[in-house]
């Protein structure tokens, strides 16, 4: 009775098998895998806010510096939330 089984399988394994991951694959190529052009823009869009963010905490960081020394002090460990960050 497994011998039965042995001849189902090893022709699966090498016909049908590959022949599936070939036709699956290039089915994926053919597919626009990737972001979309408007995908694009908004992340354009947001690195752009992110880099402006960046630039006012610069900024307010160098007004809170050169106003009072001292008030940026590091985390403790309980502050972070048991992790240091």
């Amino acid at each position: 009775m497994s011998g039965l089984l042995h001849a189902p399988a090893i022709l699966f394994v090498l016909f049908v098998m590959p022949l599936w991951l070939i036709l699956h694959y290039r089915y994926k190529g053919r597919t626009g895998v990737g972001l979309a052009e408007s995908e694009h823009e908004s992340i354009d869009r947001l690195l752009e806010q992110m880099d402006k963010l960046s630039d006012r905490i610069d900024t307010l960081e160098n007004i809170l510096s050169e106003n009072k020394d001292g008030w940026y002090r590091e985390p403790t460990k309980t502050q972070s939330g048991g992790r240091y960050e």
